[in-house]
């Protein structure tokens, strides 16, 4: 701050080690102004249910059938009041789309994970693209910045995005 020696610009959170993880599942749920959207990944094929903001029990056969895809990852622009899927297709082809019309839009290729978070001024996707970890951000314009990757010697594998609103930074 005002009487340090240094001032940090910017940092970048690591977080490696070996898993052992035999689910191929995996969940995501999303608040938004009037219900939750649940979804999942399950042998390439994603799911989802939107349900009301209420104690529910539900089965795989309550969920909806989507498309495939090896990831995928949901968010919530609240100042527009519109869910965004970002996926990766089998052949490992990232798009996006507003998913109440399902149009999707090329955005990279040879992706192998996605993830994304709103901060409701912007979109951060980070995505692993042949080992290396990459972020792009998308504003309320829907201005689509150019991929920034992060410089590091060790392969990634997987990101995941997250938005603290109580420190106003992304992670």
């Amino acid at each position: 701050e005002d009487n340090s020696l240094i001032t940090i610009i910017s940092d970048t959170l690591l977080v490696w080690g070996l898993s052992n993880i035999t689910s191929n599942i995996e969940y995501q749920a999303i608040e938004t102004n009037n219900n939750f959207l649940l979804s999942y990944i399950n042998n390439n094929s994603i799911f989802y249910k939107y349900t009301n903001k209420e104690t529910i029990s539900l089965n795989s056969e309550d969920f909806t059938y989507y498309s495939s895809a090896i990831s995928y990852s949901f968010c919530y622009f609240e100042p527009i009041d519109k869910v965004y899927l970002f996926r990766v297709d089998l052949d490992g082809n990232l798009f996006y789309c507003d998913f109440n019309n399902n149009y999707e839009h090329f955005l990279d290729s040879d992706v192998s994970f996605v993830s994304c978070i709103s901060n409701n001024k912007l979109i951060l996707v980070s995505y692993i693209k042949n080992n290396s970890c990459y972020t792009i951000e998308i504003n309320s314009s829907f201005n689509i910045s150019s991929p920034n990757k992060i410089n590091c010697d060790i392969p990634f594998i997987k990101t995941y995005s997250y938005f603290n609103k109580y420190n106003k930074k992304f992670y």
